[in-house]
């Protein structure tokens, strides 16, 4: 099945050789090509990353994570050579429709491992705001449900470290195709831009080239979108500290609880390639980035 992939993803590199220095002819056949490129990477680095992936199913499996609570025209052929052209359609209708599933398993993967860093943040919330109270209680009571709540915050404290830990790995694994589907998405915002101002607006091409655009757009959204939860829902973790009645505990939980907040004022960020800040700041400044790049185009047209 890869191989397919790999094979039209040649294909679509000895036609862009082919039309160099045609703008139109490049721009035309280049989003697909950066599309093909994007898939063979992210396959590419699943198969490497294996190991990580299991070790990231096995994590979310783990006891650390566990809920205690019920609550919670792109081929080289003419259309004049018929057999030639039959061929080469259906080997790119196969493999598109193949990249399309791949694209999604892919993906799906990845950013619902996000999503469930996100969920265990949510919980660690619920569990810090069920710090119980101890001023209805006695001396004797009291006591006992103060040892219970420290525990409840060392229960928090390294279910927050798994989550870190478990976000890095997330990072470590997919950081290289997340990376790379930045930058080529500014490319194939840009070529498919430069393709919608040369096409009639009436033919199909038109309509097909902007259900691709929007697609792509929203696979980008969706993939800076989950950055930014899990970014925004962990800076809130110390805000949740402040309400809960830390003020009636014992001197360990309130020095438990001190450094514990330095730690969690600090939020987690996922990287795409180490480097650039998954949010919702990143996905506007590439849709800015790959506007100029489409007017410097649209102007030398």
């Amino acid at each position: 099945m890869m191989m397919l992939q790999y094979l039209f993803l040649l294909f679509q590199i000895i036609y862009i050789i082919q039309v160099w220095g045609d703008l139109e002819a490049v721009s035309q056949a280049s989003y697909l090509l950066f599309t093909q490129a994007c898939l063979c990477l992210k396959v590419s680095v699943f198969q490497v990353n294996k190991s990580m992936v299991r070790e990231l199913l096995e994590r979310m499996n783990g006891d650390i994570f566990k809920s205690f609570c019920d609550e919670h025209d792109r081929m080289p052929v003419k259309p004049e050579y018929y057999l030639q052209y039959e061929l080469g359609y259906a080997f790119q209708l196969v493999t598109i429709c193949m990249s399309a599933y791949m694209y999604f398993g892919v993906d799906s993967v990845a950013l619902s491992m996000v999503i469930f860093g996100c969920a265990q943040i949510d919980i660690i919330k619920d569990k810090i705001l069920k710090i119980k109270s101890l001023k209805n209680f006695e001396n004797s009571e009291r006591n006992k449900y103060s040892k219970e709540n420290y525990l409840k915050l060392i229960e928090c404290i390294k279910q927050h470290q798994g989550v870190v830990s478990f976000t890095k790995l997330v990072e470590d694994a997919f950081h290289t195709f997340l990376f790379f589907q930045l930058i080529g998405s500014v490319g194939l915002i840009c070529m498919s831009a430069l393709r919608i101002s040369v096409v009639d607006w009436r033919s199909l091409q038109f309509a097909s080239i902007v259900t691709y655009l929007l697609v792509m757009i929203s696979q980008l959204f969706v993939s800076c979108w989950c950055g930014h939860e899990l970014t925004a829902t962990s800076e809130d973790l110390h805000t949740v500290l402040y309400k809960c009645a830390w003020y009636e505990q014992d001197v360990k939980f309130k020095r438990a609880l001190y450094f514990v907040m330095m730690r969690m004022s600090r939020p987690i960020v996922l990287k795409a390639g180490h480097y650039v800040t998954l949010s919702r700041q990143t996905f506007v400044s590439i849709l800015r980035m790959s506007y100029s790049y489409f007017a410097v185009l649209n102007q030398r047209k």
